[in-house]
Formats: C-alpha cells, sequence, structure tokens
C-alpha cells in the first residue's frame, strides 16, 4: 500500500478553460486539461463535472437582458447585493446577500424568451438548463459551454478495479437533487454510484443491481464503499450495507466522477483509495463515512 500522487492514478483531460474558488475565496481560471482543486466547501477537493451553457451576456456585471429558453429546468445564480427579477417564461425573483456571496434559483421555464430585469449590484450571473448552479462561466457577447471534465484513471490503477478481489472507498460531496444516476465511478456500467432516488448502488449489467435500500439518500457530504471477491460483494455508506452473492467484472476504462458514455456525477470529491483484496463487511462500513 501506499499513497500516489494525482497523476499516477488519474489521466485529466478538459478541452477548454473553467473555473473554480480558490483557497483565497475568489474566482480563479484553470486553463485546458488541468484540474480543478476548488475550496468552495471550506477545503481542497476536486471538482468534476459535465458540460454547461451560460445563456446570460456580459455576466460579470449583469445588465437587464432576454434570452431563449426551452420548456426546461434552469437555474440562475449570481453574486451581489442586487436583485434579478424574471419574467416571460418564468416569473419569480433572485435578491442577492453580498459581494462574495453565490446565491441560485431553479426554476421550471416555458419555452420561450426569458427576461432578466436586474436592480442594484449584480456579478458573476448565470442562467443554465439543469437544477443546480454549476462553476462559473464567463461570457462577453455570446454564451459560452464549459466542456466536461474527464478524470480517467490511469491503467495500472484501472487494472486494480478490474480484479477478482477489491476494495474501493471513495469520498465526495454532491449536494444536488437530479433525476439521474451518478456514477462516482464508471465504465459502462456503475462501479460505485447514487442511483435516481440518491441510493448507493453497483451494477455491472451482468448481474442485479445491488443498492443500499434507505437511510442514505439524503445525504450530501458522503463516504461510499464496494468491496468484492468470488463469494460476493457489499457496499456501505453512513454505517448501512447491502450485500449480495454476485461476483461483479468491469472492463475497459474507469473513469471518477463519470462513466464512459458520459453520464456524470458532478460534485467535489475528497478521496478515492483501492485495495487489492476484499476486506472485511465490519472494515468496509467502518471506513465509508464522510470526509473528516
Amino acid at each position: 500500500m501506499r499513497n500516489a500522487t494525482f497523476a499516477d492514478m488519474i489521466t485529466f483531460t478538459r478541452p477548454g478553460a473553467a473555473t473554480y474558488v480558490g483557497a483565497d475565496g475568489l474566482i480563479h481560471t484553470a486553463a485546458a486539461n488541468l484540474p480543478r482543486f476548488d475550496y468552495t466547501n471550506g477545503r481542497r477537493q476536486l471538482l468534476l463535472e459535465g458540460p454547461a451553457t451560460n445563456l446570460i451576456l456580459n455576466s460579470p456585471a449583469l445588465s437587464t437582458q432576454s434570452v431563449t429558453v426551452s420548456a426546461a429546468t434552469y437555474t440562475l445564480s449570481f453574486q451581489g447585493t442586487g436583485t434579478v427579477t424574471l419574467s416571460g417564461a418564468y416569473s419569480g425573483a433572485l435578491v442577492g446577500t453580498g459581494a462574495s456571496d453565490r446565491v441560485s434559483l431553479t426554476f421550471a421555464a416555458t419555452a420561450g424568451t426569458l427576461t432578466a430585469t436586474v436592480s442594484g449590484s449584480v456579478a458573476n450571473a448565470q442562467v443554465e438548463a439543469g437544477s443546480y448552479p454549476s462553476s462559473y462561466i464567463p461570457t462577453a457577447g455570446s454564451a459560452v459551454t464549459r466542456p466536461a471534465d474527464s478524470a480517467r484513471l490511469t491503467d495500472a490503477v484501472a487494472e486494480l478495479v478490474r480484479r477478482d478481489a477489491v476494495t474501493i472507498v471513495a469520498q465526495a460531496f454532491q449536494p444536488f437533487a437530479t433525476s439521474f444516476t451518478r456514477r462516482w465511478m464508471g465504465t459502462s456500467h456503475t462501479i460505485m454510484g447514487l442511483d435516481t432516488s440518491k441510493k448507493p448502488s453497483q451494477w455491472d449489467g451482468a448481474g442485479p443491481v445491488l443498492s443500499i435500500p434507505s437511510g442514505v439518500d439524503d445525504q450530501a457530504d458522503l463516504g461510499l464503499g464496494v468491496a468484492w471477491d468470488d463469494s460476493g460483494r457489499r457496499i456501505s455508506a453512513a454505517g448501512i450495507s447491502a450485500g449480495d452473492a454476485h461476483q461483479p467484472a468491469f472492463a475497459g476504462n474507469v473513469f471518477l466522477g463519470r462513466d464512459n458514455s458520459g453520464n456524470f456525477a458532478p460534485g467535489w470529491y475528497d478521496q478515492i483509495v483501492i485495495w487489492p483484496f476484499r476486506m472485511t463487511d465490519e472494515d468496509l462500513a467502518a471506513k465509508a463515512v464522510a470526509y473528516a
């Protein structure tokens, strides 16, 4: 057993720049293909996200404007002490709470024109599709899309995951409500992740889905552990476990925070530990806890 560097474990790509919050609390920009170690939650975490588009123009200092939206869920976010009043495709208002505070409003729009009327100080504004505010995407005279992060396990590390006996524990922070499966670690299937009800789950396509039935589906700060050998498998989170007699098998590239089909688990990742054996159920449950 040894500690590995980020480069030892992860081959990281992102074909474009993206922002993150530094230790100083300010917004910084990471160049293309550089990971983001973000301090939004008060500690250093790896930020991994899917693609997103900021529809707002000239976002650093917002002025009143209109954008075209579909009949879908969107999220407005900004920093400042002003107010953004929405009309047209949705009616509502979001009031800022401070120059450094990011506030957000998620809403269901009808297809058409959404007008954002600004009063007071509104900075770093964003309107994007989805049910949560992703990292800030600066714009000027046109909408801008932030490309997806790709954190692929290196071949040596992926080979550990593809063993007949292995234990994996990951810790992450994902406060977002979503109706989609989120793959904390995946190939074409879910090595570890959260199902549509936010229940910790595993599925390799050849056997049944293994899920923790309840009790942790409302926790955003979570440690998740999986282990298997030829006697079966186990999944644990927050002191709750489930198991069966199926020995999973995973093939191909292994990704953190997504799978190879682009099913994402956006959020902040604290730690991943891989052991080349199946540990006891008791030890797995003890380690599958939120990062501290």
